[in-house]
Parts: structure tokens; sequence; C-alpha cells
């Protein structure tokens, strides 16, 4: 996988460069300097804060001479800062470059006292101002909170000069070939200069939050130079540690940082009986190239979600990039999917599929060795729904995740959202709140998602079975069944129950793994069920019930007709529950004779379907379990009554 992912970000750096995904600088305060005429000057700053979740308008210094910059002065991770523990407080890599967060110089800023303890005068003065602030607002609070920040600094002040210089000192070392003037006389200003700099700014310091940023950059240096001395330092870090750090034919292999750890210090990790430490080192060229995958993903380069990566057929992935690059990044694979077949139908296969989270943990990793696109489904209209339309076909695999998925697990794991925006929660984290989501559907979700997601995404058919397809349904169709509510003539999930019972019927044996299939398929036998109980249901006529599905079928019938002649105001299909729950069919009579002596004052006798109908389900005998016999029920209680239904006459 190493090898088809460097391959992959080797072959997309010129086609599709880093920059054109950062749209907007850091949120936090952009300062630079220049060194002019053998002197440092102060060239410009600006503060960069839009609010919350909105892109800010960024000025031409931000754009075209901040950015360039700052994306070549981070470290690769706090544990590899460059002098080490206390050094985690500048978070950049460069000589050119610092970059702190404004919390150390506030809330941290007992920390710039790395082993020492802080004075006391000076720990009083500032709890004194501390406590001072609390008691003001508005323009007096403003001002006492630039004086306390003064004060922060100050008293840190020498701490602040002597971390800079180590810094600066560790930066050259490892990052420049050869010392140039102009950077000298900039990193000498910083370190002799910088508090005094950031007293003087306080009033825009305190405006920053605490994760805010503070760039300070030298505009000498270019674009590229920062760039060139950023890989030095890489060459340097790029691996997980030292130890384990190898030079084979004068290339340097080492364990990879990306996606790994190394386990020296964690035995729950270690392979304890094996006899070796790592398991695979990686060249220095294909750790830097993961390292600039994960800076990509970081600046949300590939927003799709998952994320093909071909292995053979190299070229596809340069079409991939064309897609997002015509469509956006945020572009669907089902998009990217259709492309591909339009550019070449026979080569979708042998890719690496990844699929990363909205916070960019990798969630799935899989190899795809073909991609089944076309399907030939039929959603028959066995039971009646309240929508107009008639069968409906399902094309392909996105088809089934939009007419399929999208209802039987009742919008929940394929979610319509606000302006037509449709939600793919494969891996997200679903809230069980009982106010969005029933333990019924958390439950089902989050114990059959992930099989679809192999079933739709790589072709994995047997990741779906026969036994999961009539669990979900089974439960769901139950789970709507108990929450209906009847008012103003309307049941809330009739259609619901409808529709997953048609995709259920027409979809009985599709799951099925295996060659054999029943003679009569789910769907047509409900439709000669329904005729069966138009001749059975006559007094006159001599048919009777003969199979278990006829008799449930009939039960259905029945328990329709009974709890339709109720008057109370709840008519909710919630009433069917306690008759599916009854675990024998002697028990489920009784409760039918129940409710027939309940309701038996509303009932016109002598027209007999009815009659005859039910005689006939006191009457049968049962083969079966009565629970296997629940979507017959079903399908009795919601297809049109036969009790009701007008004779046709010649």
């Amino acid at each position: 996988m190493i090898e088809e992912l460097t391959t992959y970000i080797k072959g997309i750096q010129k086609q599709f460069p880093l920059q054109t995904f950062t749209k907007e600088p850091a949120r936090g305060l952009h300062i630079m300097f220049e060194v002019k005429n053998g002197d440092v000057q102060f060239y410009k700053k600006e503060l960069y804060l839009p609010k919350k979740g909105e892109e800010g308008s960024a000025s031409d210094f931000l754009t075209k001479e901040c950015i360039p910059r700052e994306m070549h002065i981070n470290y690769i991770e706090s544990h590899k800062a460059l002098i080490g523990k206390e050094g985690k407080k500048i978070h950049s890599a460069s000589p050119y470059a610092l970059k702190i967060r404004k919390k150390s110089f506030d809330e941290e800023w007992k920390s710039w006292y790395p082993g020492k303890k802080v004075p006391d005068y000076e720990n009083k003065l500032l709890e004194k101002k501390s406590e001072f602030l609390k008691t003001l607002k508005g323009d007096d609070r403003k001002v006492a909170l630039t004086d306390l920040m003064k004060t922060k600094i100050s008293v840190t002040s020498d701490s602040i000069r002597d971390l800079i210089e180590r810094y600066f000192f560790r930066a050259n070392e490892i990052c420049l070939k050869e010392e140039d003037t102009k950077t000298k006389l900039y990193q000498e200003y910083l370190i002799a200069k910088l508090p005094a700099f950031l007293k003087d700014i306080s009033e825009q310091l305190i405006q920053l939050s605490k994760e805010d940023n503070i760039f300070i950059l030298l505009k000498n240096s270019t674009e590229e130079e920062y760039k060139a001395v950023n890989e030095n330092y890489l060459l340097k870090y790029i691996f997980n540690v030292d130890y384990y750090n190898k030079t084979i034919n004068d290339e340097d292999f080492g364990l990879s940082g990306y996606m790994n750890t190394a386990s020296d210090k964690k035995p729950y990790l270690k392979h304890l009986t094996a006899n070796f430490d790592i398991s695979y080192r990686i060249p220095q060229t294909q750790a830097l190239l993961l390292y600039t995958f994960e800076r990509y993903r970081q600046a949300k380069a590939f927003k799709t979600n998952p994320l093909p990566i071909f292995i053979d057929k190299t070229e596809l992935n340069e079409t991939v990039i064309n897609v997002i690059k015509e469509e956006g990044n945020d572009v669907k694979f089902n998009t990217i999917i259709r492309k591909l077949f339009e550019h070449s139908k026979s080569d979708l296969g042998n890719y690496y599929l990844l699929y990363f989270d909205y916070r960019g943990e990798l969630k799935d990793l899989d190899f795809v060795s073909s991609f089944g696109f076309d399907l030939n489904l039929t959603i028959k209209k066995i039971l009646p729904t309240i929508k107009p339309d008639e069968d409906y076909y399902v094309k392909n695999v996105f088809d089934f995740e939009l007419k399929i998925l999208k209802p039987i697990f009742s919008n929940q794991l394929i979610q319509s959202r606000k302006e037509g925006k449709i939600a793919y929660r494969y891996f997200d984290e679903i809230d069980n709140n009982p106010n969005y989501i029933s333990a019924a559907q958390w439950n089902l979700v989050m114990k059959y998602r992930k099989s679809f997601y192999d079933w739709v995404y790589k072709s994995r058919r047997q990741a779906v079975t026969n036994t999961m397809f009539h669990d979900i349904l089974n439960k769901m169709v139950l789970d709507d069944i108990k929450r209906d509510e009847y008012k103003d003539g309307y049941h809330s999930k009739q259609n619901n129950i409808l529709t997953k019972l048609n995709i259920w019927f027409s979809l009985w044996d599709y799951f099925n793994n295996t060659t054999q299939s029943n003679d009569l398929d789910m769907a047509n036998k409900i439709t000669k069920l329904q005729d069966r109980m138009k001749l059975i249901r006559e007094i006159k006529d001599k048919d009777h019930i003969e199979t278990d599905d006829e008799f449930a079928f009939a039960v259905g019938q029945i328990i329709y007709f009974l709890l339709d002649k109720s008057k109370a105001g709840d008519k909710s299909h919630a009433l069917l529950e306690p008759f599916i729950q009854k675990s024998n069919a002697t028990e489920l009579k009784k409760a039918i004779t129940a409710t027939f002596n309940a309701y038996k004052h509303e009932i016109n006798f002598g027209k007999g379907r009815f009659e005859k109908l039910c005689s006939e389900i006191m009457a049968y005998e049962l083969d079966k379990n009565l629970k296997e016999l629940t979507p017959m029920i079903l399908a009795g209680y919601f297809s049109n009554s036969t009790i009701y239904e007008k004779s046709n006459t010649n």
C-alpha cells in the first residue's frame, strides 16, 4: 500500500499543487520583518480573525507574501520540535520564522521558566492584576487586559530571549547549509528585541483567542528558500525515531511516522515473541511523500470519501484528479466513478479505497479487486403506498443507496439534509439521542453499516446476507409500527412501513448468497395470497386455509378489520404490536378473541366474510413457529382488506 500511495502523491503534486487548497491564512497575527541596508526594519503586520465557520477576506499581504512562506515553516509534530520538550512552545521549524500560540504568553506564561520557580514578587503582581481585571468591563477591561499582557511578557522576557536564541541556533544547524548575513541580523534582532516589540503590540495580542498563532516572518527569504530549509528539517526528522534508522546502498531507511508508531516503549503494542523490533522500514523518499500526502489531507484536498487510488492504471488517478479539479474537492465518490466508467469501463478495479472522517482520522483502508457498478433490481408495488408511483427500478449501486438503504434505515444511514444535500454516515459518530433516533434504528445502523459500505463501495456481495437483510427489515418495520401516531385520519409511519415492506418482499431472496431459491418469489407469493383470500372469504365457497402462509395472511386481515372497528381516538398501528409479540398460535388466537369481544357490537354480522376468515384461522393448526410468520401477518394487515372489498359481478 505504501508503494501505491507514494506513487500516487508523487504523480499528482505537479498536476495538483498543495498551495491551490490553501485558500486563506491561519487565524492569528501575521508579522513580517525586512533586512534593508544592513538594518532590520518592521515591514507589515495584520490580524486575520474571521468568524467561526466563515471564510474571511484576506489581503494581498496575507495571500501573496505570508501564505506561501507559512506553508513551509511548521514542525511535523510536537515531539519533533527543534529543541525538545521545551521547544514545543515554538511551533515552527525554520531559521526564517517563529510561530507561537497566543496562550503561551498569557495562560502558560509560567512555563517560560523551565525548571525554575517563578519569583514571588512577579507571581503576586500578576495575581493582583488578574483579580483586579475581574471587576472591570468595557474599555476599562480592555486597558487592564493590555496592561496584564505587557506585564506577563515583561516578567518572562529573559526566558523568551533565551528560548528563541536556542531555537535559532538549532534551526541554523539543521536547516541552513551556510549562514547568511540577512538571516543572522534578523535572528539577532528577534533575540534582543522581540519581547519589547510584543509589548508594543499588546493591544492586538489581546484580540487573539488562546489557540490563535503569532507568525513572525523574514521577508528577504523567498518561498523557494523557505521550502528548501524546511526540507532539510524534514530529512532530519521524517522518521519516527532515529533508533531504527539504517543506511543501505547510500539510501536512508527508517520507521515511517505516517499512521504508525514505535512500540519500543509500549509493551501492549509489541510482538513479545517476535525476534525483530519492527517489521518494515521504508526509504526516506517514501517517508517524505507520505508526509506530503498527510499535508494534502490536512489541507482538505481530498474531501472525497472514499478516495480511490489505482495501483496499475495510474492514468486513472489523473482522471480522478481532473474530476476533482472540475467538480471541486468535495466531489462525491459516485460522481468520480461515473466519470471513470465513461473513461474506461473495463479498468475499474485494483485500487485502494481510503476513507477519512471529517477530523482526518483514517477510518477504513482496503483493496478492491473489481468494482460492480450496475444493478438491475425492481421494487414492486405489492402493498398500496401513499405515493402513486408504480414499480421503481434500481439501476446501480448508488441508486441502491438512495432508494434502498435510505428508506430501510429510516433516513439514519443515508440522510437527506437541508438544501437537498445527502449525508453518508458509514463512519460518522451517531449520537443515540432518543429525540432523533430510536434505540432500534441506532443499533441496526451501527451493527450493519460497515457491511453495506463494503457491499456498495468494494463490491463484496458476500458482506450482506439474507439473515442480515431480514433482521434489518423485521426490526425496522416493527419499530415504525411501535412509534406510529394517528391524527386527523393520518398515520405518521404508514408510508415508511409500506415502503419498507415493499422493499423487503421485492428483495426477499436477493441477498441469498447460495444458488438455492424459492420456487415462487415473495412478491408473487403475496399477490397469490391476496387472490386466495378472495376465495377463502366467501362463505358459499368450499376453499379453506391450507398453509401456514395463508393462515398468517388471514390473521393480518382479521386484525386490521377488528382494530378498524375501534371508536377510540387512537387507531395507530401501534395497536398491532401486542399481536405480533405473541409467541405461539394459541396465545394469538386468544388475543384475537379478546379483541373480537371488545368490538363485536360494531360488527355487522350476516355478510359472512369476516365470520368465514375468522373461523378458518381459529380452526387451523399451525406447523411453523409463529415468529417466522411475522412478515406474512404484516403483509395481510397492510394489504387492501378483502373483507371490505366489493365483489366483482358480471
